[in-house]
């Protein structure tokens, strides 16, 4: 659960991230900071390379003030919720909740501290610039950003998966500071659901 809440949070960590960093990534930090609502569509492929296989799974981001939403609809349907602190995971498909206070916030708030000192430039692919942190810690043991030149968005985000599997997180269609499509208000846990808190 907390490398899927990783590359939710570090989009937020954008500013820190970035704030020593040449030109270009000061004109990225610029694009995340302040806004007030942010929304786009994910596509995470996890690939295990012990069964040669990549797993899809298709979703969106919603960001409203300090709420952040990750809903996933194929192949499980279930959504994330992070608010104040505490972490709410719901399952569609099971009807179940796992609501958790969120004591892992301090590492990831740790590591968002070493991208800032450990980050390193490493190619450029086609219109992608990427980046790239190698530094372990309880987390994640590395990230690396692929930066769209032209747009100056986060277009992607690598980092290990469970075992030896490696997680691709792409961001589709970021609209920033416009209505959302959906009412995060919208996303609660149905009362005959079966809670399980962590």
């Amino acid at each position: 659960m907390k490398n899927k809440l990783f590359f939710i949070v570090i989009i937020l960590l954008a500013s820190t991230i970035f704030a020593d960093y040449n030109e270009i990534l000061n004109r990225v930090s610029n694009q995340y900071q302040d806004i007030n609502t942010l929304e786009a569509e994910l596509i995470q492929t996890s690939y295990v390379p012990l069964l040669n296989q990549s797993i899809h799974s298709l979703g969106n981001l919603y960001l409203q003030d300090d709420i952040i939403i990750v809903e996933f609809y194929s192949p499980a349907r279930l959504f994330m919720i992070l608010n104040n602190g505490e972490l709410t995971l719901y399952s569609h498909d099971t009807n179940v909740a796992f609501i958790n206070s969120i004591d892992g916030m301090q590492q990831i708030y740790q590591f968002a501290e070493i991208l800032s000192q450990e980050m390193k430039f490493i190619e450029k692919n086609d219109n992608l610039l990427v980046f790239d942190v190698q530094n372990p810690v309880d987390i994640v043991s590395y990230i690396r950003l692929y930066i769209n030149e032209t747009t100056e968005l986060i277009e992607q985000i690598t980092y290990p998966g469970d075992g030896l599997a490696v997680n691709t997180v792409s961001f589709i269609n970021q609209k920033f500071n416009m209505p959302l499509s959906k009412d995060i208000n919208d996303f609660k846990i149905p009362e005959n659901a079966t809670i399980i808190r962590q």
